[in-house]
């Protein structure tokens, strides 16, 4: 075949191939402006199927209130993404203190990749140096379903008290503090956490600069918030010291010197302890494959092979219903992607002694928030999607994770919320199709249910 030839029957491939989508899709108008607005959020799992049927717009996110420190708090809310996303409502600490006239304090138990943040309370107000007084408080504690066992099924054995790290002169108002509180290498991804401030201009820093053997590396992504940072130092301005540092290195087979450089808003530096990560050959190794996934990025999630591989994507899933393997479970009526990690969980129930650790722990949390810090405890256990509507799938597996854990609960005097009843027994569809988390009619019972509760707790 000539050269020619073959240009010309690899562009007649491609437009039939466009001709195909653009038949798919005119059997549904309503996906025909999706496909050159870029102005709009679309879910997660989407993200991750890239098929058409399955593309719907999400609502933008609100603002974030700002909320009070934990000392000055009289519910502490502690949840992870559920609590702490906001699409087209706001975010639920805010609903809650917009109902309530109580005072409240928002702390997001999940960080980012493989990394989590303190979903142990106790480890928390240890970290914060709170101490107990006289003030009545509630702390209200949120985990999804499938989070639960690897949270808390051995909080009591984990339960290591960790103070607030401080590396530099409290007294030296002339330079900025902060620390490196964690140095993580997994493979060869290098993560960094921890805080920064400034005397004159409290948080964030100017510049958090990321070196290794002399050389910089990057700069932090700053301004998370840090209410403990706030309570150990008194210092108000200082609750957006949080900051973090994420890289792929690239390193000989060796030991390697790491510090961090604070630099505030007047210019002063100060560089942090020495740190040391050792690279091996499994870092090595992983080098290349994320190079090769890094071509394959390339390839595939740029706008133009983003487009692309959503119509060969549509059209695998209109011929051979193939779908992504992260989104394994789906249903057309309605058009509902389930995430993997939820189905896993639901179709692999766990057993009555995984659930009885879960909550012998959480009865372990109750008891000494109320002994040792006079707080009382109020946990929500978070069905996933996938729990409440996996029959949609044609799955008929029977999973009664929430009926026992409630009733170990009950036993053990621990107060929840179940909003697990209140989903199954709703006529309206609770969570976004193609994201894994509620939608307004989902937070909204979740609100009015856990209002109620603080309202009639013991």
């Amino acid at each position: 075949m000539k050269k020619i030839d073959l240009i010309i029957f690899s562009v007649l491939g491609l437009f039939s191939v466009f001709l195909i989508y653009l038949l798919i899709i005119s059997f549904n108008p309503a996906k025909a402006n999706l496909l050159v607005n870029s102005n709009l959020k679309y879910g997660d799992l989407y993200q991750m199927a890239k098929v058409i049927d399955f593309k719907f717009p999400m609502p933008l996110s609100l603002p974030q209130n700002e909320l009070n420190p934990i000392k000055n708090a009289d519910i502490i809310i502690m949840g992870d993404s559920f609590f702490n996303v906001s699409s087209g409502y706001q975010y639920f600490a805010d609903q809650i203190k917009n109902n309530i006239n109580l005072k409240i304090s928002n702390y997001n138990i999940q960080g980012s990749g493989e990394l989590w943040r303190k979903t142990n309370p106790i480890e928390y107000l240890e970290e914060t140096n709170f101490k107990p007084d006289n003030k009545k408080r509630i702390l209200v504690l949120e985990s999804v379903d499938r989070g639960l066992l690897m949270r808390y099924e051995n909080i009591q054995k984990n339960n290591i008290k960790i103070k607030v790290e401080n590396k530099f002169d409290k007294n030296d108002k002339n330079s900025p503090k902060g620390a490196v509180e964690l140095v993580k290498l997994n493979n060869n991804h290098l993560r960094l956490e921890g805080w920064g401030a400034d005397e004159e201009s409290g948080s964030p820093l100017k510049e958090i600069i990321i070196t290794i053997d002399g050389e910089i590396i990057g700069q932090a992504v700053t301004g998370f918030q840090r209410p403990d940072i706030v309570e150990y130092f008194k210092h108000n301005s200082w609750i957006n010291s949080g900051w973090s540092f994420d890289a792929d290195l690239d390193l000989s087979l060796n030991k390697h010197t790491l510090y961090v450089v604070f630099v505030d808003n007047n210019g002063n530096k100060v560089i942090s302890n020495k740190k040391e990560i050792n690279f091996t050959i499994t870092q090595i190794d992983n080098i290349i494959k994320n190079k090769l996934r890094s071509f394959e990025y390339l390839i595939t999630e740029n706008p133009l092979s983003f487009l692309f591989s959503e119509i060969i994507n549509t059209i695998e899933f209109k011929l051979f219903k193939q779908i992504s393997s992260l989104t394994p479970k789906y249903s057309l009526n309605p058009n509902v992607l389930f995430y993997k990690d939820e189905v896993n969980f639901f179709e692999n129930p766990l057993n009555s002694e995984q659930i009885t650790k879960i909550a012998d722990n959480l009865a372990y949390i109750s008891t000494k928030l109320k002994n040792d810090y006079n707080i009382d405890f109020i946990f929500i256990p978070m069905p996933t999607k996938y729990t409440i509507y996996h029959e949609k799938t044609g799955s008929h597996t029977i999973n009664n994770f929430f009926p026992l854990l409630f009733k170990e609960l009950d036993k053990k005097n621990v107060q929840y919320v179940d909003f697990y009843s209140s989903f199954k027994s709703s006529n309206d569809f609770l969570y976004f199709q193609s994201d894994t988390h509620w939608n307004k009619l989902g937070i909204d019972i979740g609100v009015n249910n856990t209002i109620e509760k603080i309202k009639n707790l013991p």
